[in-house]
């Protein structure tokens, strides 16, 4: 293998580590509001699911970069909410696509086809021919996401805490109006967690920035290619393969991958249950990767007796793993902690050898704009 493939980046891998209270709820039983949870050995740890982590991404893309993370289109196709691509018509025109469209690029999409019906089901369609205009395209149309995500999970178990509660304030507001029936208080209770979380992103670049449809021929030919300026990217038919390609130019792909890393390593938007803690990262350890898997998310521990996160483990995955691009023999790896007290002193001298966010970004920059295939 050369050296220039044995160096390849082929995805980043980025952890964090943050302070929260667990927002993203679980189903509610009677009237006590639950956490999400998952049980590890045999203490419960409370989780943030994928969805809602993923969520607050986008949601943190589209307010710090609205013009180039404007919302993708969406559609309902029998009641169900799906990424509206392509729109019916004498010509088939395509309304989401991954180079005018952020979203769809790096978080993938799915928009399918409407399954064969029954008898009965198809009778009754007919009978609503709105229903048959907008359901005109039979085709699906599926894209991984490239930038993936795992649960936040907490690095300290759940003990059963629990809050009781009740609008006091509102029923003694409402009771100095002097009602004729005065309101009583409406209890509840919620379970309640604030601990140290840890919850990684990769950024898959071999699939960031390209993306291919295969389409029967009653859409190709009647679909109304749409128009990409060059700085962006370019589309392309091909009518024998049946295919409509897209591909980002490398300047637009490298702006939307530091975005990625901007708002990961600067917080989240994350507003749940009336609270806003946001998510701002205390730890984060991000690097190349020559295989696009989030390399340091299963390491990342807490010691619970100190509160300091355990970084011997950390270091020798940055030494030993073979994943990791280097320079020569040193490994390209960002890290950085932002709060004194989450590392030993010793740790902190350890990990200043390596490089600083800008040096980072700069060399994730120069990669993809310099290596185009």
């Amino acid at each position: 293998m050369s050296p220039e493939n044995e160096n390849k980046i082929i995805g980043i891998t980025i952890s964090i580590v943050f302070e929260n209270s667990s927002m993203n709820r679980d189903q509610s039983v009677g009237n006590i509001m639950t956490l999400k949870k998952l049980t590890i050995g045999n203490t419960d740890h409370i989780m943030l699911s994928r969805q809602w982590m993923t969520n607050k991404i986008i949601n943190t893309l589209v307010s710090r970069f609205p013009d180039d993370w404007k919302p993708a289109p969406l559609t309902v196709a029998k009641k169900v909410i799906q990424y509206e691509l392509l729109k019916p018509g004498e010509k088939i025109k395509v309304v989401g696509d991954i180079i005018n469209y952020a979203e769809l690029d790096a978080f993938g999409y799915m928009s399918t086809a409407e399954k064969k019906k029954r008898k009965k089901e198809q009778e009754e369609e007919d009978s609503d021919k709105e229903s048959n205009k907008k359901n005109g395209i039979q085709v699906t149309l599926t894209r991984k996401a490239p930038v993936s995500a795992t649960k936040a999970i907490s690095l300290y178990p759940w003990k059963g805490d629990m809050g009781f509660y009740a609008n006091h304030a509102m029923v003694s507001r409402y009771n100095e109006t002097s009602p004729e029936e005065p309101a009583t208080p409406d209890p509840y209770s919620k379970e309640e967690c604030y601990s140290l979380f840890k919850f990684s992103v990769t950024i898959d670049l071999k699939m960031l920035g390209e993306d291919t449809w295969f389409l029967p021929d009653n859409v190709i030919n009647k679909l109304d290619i749409p128009k990409i300026e060059d700085k962006y990217g370019t589309v392309e038919l091909n009518k024998e393969k049946k295919s409509l390609k897209f591909k980002l130019n490398p300047e637009t792909k490298t702006k939307r991958v530091l975005q990625i890393l901007d708002v990961l390593k600067d917080g989240l938007i994350a507003h749940g249950s009336g609270e806003n803690y946001g998510i701002i990262p205390l730890f984060i350890v991000a690097a190349p990767v020559k295989i696009p898997i989030p390399l340091f998310h299963s390491i990342i521990q807490v010691n619970h007796e100190t509160g300091k996160i355990v970084v011997e483990d950390m270091l020798n995955i940055i030494k030993d793993n073979g994943y990791i691009v280097r320079e020569g023999d040193k490994p390209i790896v960002y890290i950085q902690s932002f709060r004194k007290d989450i590392l030993d002193e010793k740790d902190t001298e350890a990990l200043s050898d390596y490089c600083g966010y800008n040096g980072f970004k700069d060399y994730i920059k120069d990669y993809i704009e310099n290596h185009k295939k």
